[in-house]
């Protein structure tokens, strides 16, 4: 394989496709190796010497899978806070020598101390970044050359967006996209280019941050230089635009006439603005719409005004002569792409392969620890030029069948073959040191008895349903059915799931203060907050504002309300609603509303547990010493024998605020 960083290389295409021919014979003397080493082990051995080999053997396993990383030719920024290892596939090869240096350095020397804050190897990704950037044999095909981070959580990939747009910046690139997957990550962008800049030259100019929600979808974008922030959903969602009154005559000639008269929709990869231009009685005529469209779907009004019918975002960027980064963080949400002439691509899809066809000369970079999970999933990450003009697959389909034919081992050839162009790099945080253990949570008789009272509840539940539709008319009866058997079973694996949650409570606890003891952080991840649970009993008329929530019991209480009674049905009308009220108001419908009642206090006599996350947060000390990670608006403040002191507004997690640390994990 060749070493170099040009990835239109016809030749470093043929040397994959030849390792892949070879690759049945390279697996097989690979897998022989680790057989070998094993089969050494003595086969007599007393109990303390197998437990050793063991150990040893399954220490070798994990250093055969994973090395630790270090930069290997780039010597820039202090190390990072944590260990980074890189598998052993990967670390078999090298990245190219470095030709390039980031922050404007080949200019001339600069103080150390205007250095970015970045971590050796962050500032690794930014200069292959960089590299890859500048390759000029891509350029010769139409379109500059991309990168690809996969880097996994911990390595800091939000800083290292950042320093490629920081790079940029200094090199005169003042305009910037970043896309990503929440609109509540905007503050962590801010957050992460600050703090990257915060030492370079460009501190004090500063680098603004535009979140694109600012700005309307039927308007120019006026923002100056700086980074443009958007998420996948606000290049796709759509908006319904004022509906046009049609004209008596159709206007052969009006390409919008029909759109706008359906209430079409207008999104940021197709605004549709200031589409009613001043006319006379709202009448549409020939001869004020008409309208000619050029390329990229650009539109012009004549005569009766202007019409753009482009991407703000592109207009912004400058379009085809946009050459700052272009920033997909979070990537794989693209990977519901098809190939050429084929269907079924994904709205966002077909956004970012937009962008990046409208600006070939953008500075693309993918970051995503999970990439691809199929090879067909890399057809958005065209501009790493793995198959088109210059490299031995013409097409993304001839890619597929060669990288298919081989199988696993063909795709980590290729994942090899992508770092050693400079245009891939994947590291994570190495989990040495770290160790596994299960407990078991062994139930106490009441929770016992608990679980099996509520074992008899479901039991007795199910029959009153099976009761109740053999007592409504028909076809409420029918409805009814269609709808049972989801809403039971659904709310039945909840239910338990929750119950078996708040029983591994006191479990929790107990070796949450034993590891607080010892001076050691604690952190605890649960399935669900429970706060569907909490906003359902807060909406309820009447609700006891003293009780706890309670999730097991929001949850049996809204099966037992949802199916013990007259269905609503599917399409709303008067008579419909007339026939529901009086058979709720017959004899047959009082006693399902008594047979209702009879369940629900079966359920209060239960005493479920509260909520999981609230107690958890109560036991072990109160919101002032545990920092809540989740997505709830609201949270307990304290349990008091299962009684709740007060409510407390949570700030949102996004926002990622200074969070207390328990006293004894202080230093």
């Amino acid at each position: 394989m060749s070493s170099s960083p040009h990835a239109a290389s016809g030749d470093n295409g043929a040397e994959l496709e030849n390792l892949i021919s070879n690759l049945s014979l390279s697996r097989a003397e690979h897998s022989s190796i680790p057989k070998a080493e094993y089969s050494a082990a003595p086969s007599l051995s007393t109990d303390s010497d197998a437990v050793e080999t063991e150990t040893v053997s399954e220490q070798e396993l994990t250093e055969d899978v994973f090395q630790e990383y270090v930069p290997e030719k780039i010597n820039v920024g202090p190390p990072h806070p944590d260990s980074v290892v890189e598998t052993s596939t990967l670390a078999s090869v090298s990245l190219p020598n470095v030709t390039y240096a980031p922050f404007g350095a080949l200019n001339g020397a600069r103080d150390a101390t205007l250095a970015p804050s970045l971590s050796a190897v962050q500032y690794e990704v930014v200069t292959y970044a960089g590299q890859a950037h500048a390759n000029e044999n891509a350029l010769r095909f139409g379109q500059r050359m991309g990168f690809f981070i996969g880097d996994g959580a911990g390595v800091g990939k939000g800083r290292e967006i950042s320093g490629i747009i920081l790079d940029n910046h200094l090199n005169g690139r003042r305009r910037a996209v970043w896309i990503s997957i929440s609109a509540d990550l905007y503050q962590d962008a801010k957050r992460d280019l600050g703090d990257t800049s915060s030492n370079s030259l460009a501190a004090s100019q500063g680098i603004p941050v535009h979140d694109i929600r600012q700005f309307k979808q039927t308007e120019p974008i006026t923002a100056g230089d700086g980074v443009l922030y958007s998420t996948y959903s606000m290049l796709t969602n759509s908006k319904r635009v004022e509906q046009v009154r049609r004209a008596s005559t159709p206007c052969a000639t009006c390409f919008l006439r029909t759109n706008l008269a359906c209430g079409a929709g207008a999104s940021r990869l197709n605004p549709l603005r200031h589409l009613l231009p001043a006319h006379q009685s709202g009448v549409w005529s020939r001869h004020h719409c008409s309208i000619k469209l050029g390329s990229f779907g650009n539109a012009q009004m004549g005569e009766g005004g202007s019409l753009l019918l482009g991407t703000q975002l592109l207009d912004w960027c400058g379009r085809g002569q946009f050459e700052g980064a272009l920033c997909f963080d979070e990537s794989h949400k693209a990977k519901n792409m098809k190939p050429e002439g084929a269907k079924g691509s994904s709205a966002t899809a077909k956004a970012v392969m937009r962008l990046q066809r409208e600006m070939p000369l953008a500075r693309v970079v993918y970051c995503s620890a999970t990439g691809a999970s199929d090879i067909r999933q890399l057809c958005y990450m065209e501009r790493l030029l793995l198959w088109g003009p210059g490299t031995c697959f013409a097409s993304f389909e001839d890619f597929c069948a060669a990288m298919e034919k081989g199988g696993n081992g063909a795709r980590e050839m290729l994942a090899m073959e992508m770092k050693m162009r400079g245009c891939y790099i994947a590291r994570g945080l190495s989990f040495q040191g770290a160790e596994c253990e299960t407990v078991n949570a062994v139930l106490t008789e009441r929770q016992r008895q608990l679980y099996d009272a509520c074992a008899t509840l479901w039991g007795a539940l199910w029959s009153s349903i099976r009761a109740t539709h053999n007592i409504l008319p028909p076809q409420a009866a029918k409805l009814a059915a269609q709808r049972a058997s989801a809403s039971y079973w659904g709310g039945h694996q909840s239910f338990f799931n929750q119950l078996l949650l708040s029983f591994k409570v006191p479990t929790i606890v107990a070796s949450a203060q034993q590891a607080l003891a010892e001076g050691k952080c604690v952190v605890v991840a649960l399935q669900s907050t429970g706060a569907a649970a909490a906003a359902a009993a807060a909406s309820k008329e009447g609700a006891d504002s003293e009780e706890a929530v309670s999730t097991p019991h929001e949850i049996i209480s809204r099966v037992v309300e949802k199916q013990l009674q007259y269905p609503t049905p599917t399409v709303q009308s008067e008579e419909a609603a007339m026939e529901a009220q009086e058979w709720e108001m017959s004899p047959m419908g009082e006693a399902l509303k008594r047979k209702r009642e009879e369940l629900l206090a079966e359920v209060a006599k239960l005493q479920l547990p509260a909520t999981a996350l609230d107690t958890l947060v109560a036991e072990l000390g109160g919101a002032s010493q545990v920092a809540e990670m989740t997505g709830r608006s609201k949270r307990e403040r304290g349990l008091q024998r299962g009684k709740k002191v007060s409510c407390q507004a949570l700030p949102l997690i996004a926002r990622f605020s200074r969070l207390p640390v328990p006293s004894s994990c202080q230093a």
